[in-house]
């Protein structure tokens, strides 16, 4: 006699497949991941695989969209962040330091200090 079968919501799954979560992260601990992809394929006539990869494309374009909704009804944070994305305006926010043309400046006085300190050694060398 068989045991009977576990109960699977399989709203519960697509969300889940929209997520991103793969086949033996949905079964763990519920459900043995051989029946798992049996049973699967018997709710949606395909193989898990097949699936997963369209789902989870789903559910990045519902991220889109409610990033989207979020931005354009007045949520500053998302609104910057996907004009970052979207946009390619985060380069704009990355300016130079304001100390940079020093420390350029600086660093070619050493270099010359030093080629200037082997010159005299040199001409020191050839009056002795």
């Amino acid at each position: 006699m068989a045991r009977p079968k576990k109960e699977i919501d399989w709203n519960v799954v697509e969300k889940q497949m929209e997520a991103g979560l793969t086949a033996k992260q949905i079964a763990h601990g519920k459900i043995h991941i051989t029946h798992f992809y049996k049973r699967f394929k018997e709710e949606f006539g395909c193989d898990y695989a097949n699936y997963a990869h369209e789902s989870y494309e789903c559910g990045d374009g519902i991220l889109k969209f409610t990033q989207y909704m979020k931005a354009i009804a007045g949520k500053t944070k998302e609104l910057e962040k996907l004009c970052d994305v979207r946009l390619g305006q985060n380069s704009v926010k990355q300016e130079k330091p304001p100390n940079d043309d020093f420390l350029a400046i600086k660093h070619e006085n050493m270099i010359l200090k030093a080629e200037l300190a082997k010159i005299k050694e040199i001409l020191d060398a050839d009056k002795s």
